[in-house]
């Protein structure tokens, strides 16, 4: 196979890029932190293009049945890749209020269908100051752990992706990111207020 030479412009166009680390050259935090985003980003292109998004286990949605929070759904525990190939892991169950939320989203009067979704998120963990030159009081963090959002939309932004029949030829082209990080865990038709949420309301999306 004959390989593709790029005369040193640092690969073909689109490559990621990640430090060439030299014997005796200072080593700095925007290095450390150069080579940990392209290993990120090729295990996000790895997952999107090899297995797609979309729920691997769990992450069942149900009518929490609280007549104090009428609105209120479980989040079952599980793990999903998000349409731009981040993991995410919800360890433990937890519950979601969509009408605590809905002032984000838009009011219940102009759809019927609540979405809930998740997204990857990134939290800042062991806060400490540091030797930062200007900046002597500042706390910065000192690890970041993978996390997640939950949310509901009124409306879904863009189309769902078409599935992959792997029999069709010819091979379907690859996948770029959507629009949207979110990915859909279920379609809730929101009750007038007060009534609360059962499991017959609450839609799985496939």
């Amino acid at each position: 196979m004959a390989s593709r030479r790029t005369g040193g412009t640092g690969g073909p166009p689109g490559g990621l890029l990640r430090p060439a680390f030299v014997a005796g050259e200072r080593l700095a935090a925007a290095d450390l932190q150069a080579e940990q985003s392209q290993r990120a980003q090729r295990l996000r292109r790895h997952n999107r293009a090899l297995h797609g998004s979309g729920i691997v286990c769990g992450l069942g949605v149900l009518g929490a049945g609280d007549p104090s929070r009428p609105w209120a759904v479980w989040i079952c525990p599980g793990y999903a890749i998000g349409p731009y190939g981040d993991e995410i892991v919800v360890p433990e169950r937890v519950v979601f209020d969509i009408d605590r939320a809905s002032w984000k989203v838009g009011p219940a009067a102009e759809s019927s269908v609540a979405h809930v979704v998740i997204a990857s998120s990134t939290e800042e963990k062991r806060p400490r100051r540091l030797p930062v030159r200007g900046r002597p009081d500042e706390r910065f963090a000192t690890r970041q752990a993978d996390g997640y959002t939950i949310d509901a939309l009124w409306r879904l932004e863009g189309e769902a992706a078409p599935e992959v029949d792997l029999c069709r030829r010819p091979v379907p082209p690859c996948s770029t990111c959507p629009e949207s990080r979110y990915l859909v865990l279920a379609s809730v038709h929101v009750p007038r207020k007060g009534v609360v949420i059962e499991n017959h309301h609450i839609k799985p999306w496939k």
